[in-house]
């Protein structure tokens, strides 16, 4: 979406606001420390994205009310 106005031209007000809020990061953002993460995410997308999934249909079965 970055550089996409047309797209957030219908969006609703908060989420332009938040999109406008974090339009440029804090002085202490250190992008280069990201970079281990996004290499392991890569390296491992399949096991990340399952383990991801995974954990949300547990999460989601285990939290749910009874009806008793």
């Amino acid at each position: 979406m970055d550089g996409d106005e047309e797209t957030l031209g219908d969006a609703p007000p908060l989420l332009l606001y938040t999109f406008e809020r974090n339009e440029s990061p804090h002085d202490w953002v250190d992008f280069s420390s990201f970079i281990p993460g996004i290499r392991m995410f890569h390296r491992n997308s399949r096991l990340v994205l399952g383990a991801f999934a995974w954990s949300i249909l547990v999460a989601g079965f285990a939290t749910r009310e009874s009806g008793a």
